[in-house]
């Protein structure tokens, strides 16, 4: 999903939930 549709649903909290699971999935790939 694109952060942008998660902002126009619940803000900026969804966006940093999207944001931290982008990390943590790149540091289990790396």
């Amino acid at each position: 999903m694109s952060p942008v549709l998660w902002d126009a649903k619940g803000g900026v909290a969804s966006r940093r939930q999207w944001v931290d699971g982008g990390m943590r999935f790149w540091r289990s790939m790396g």
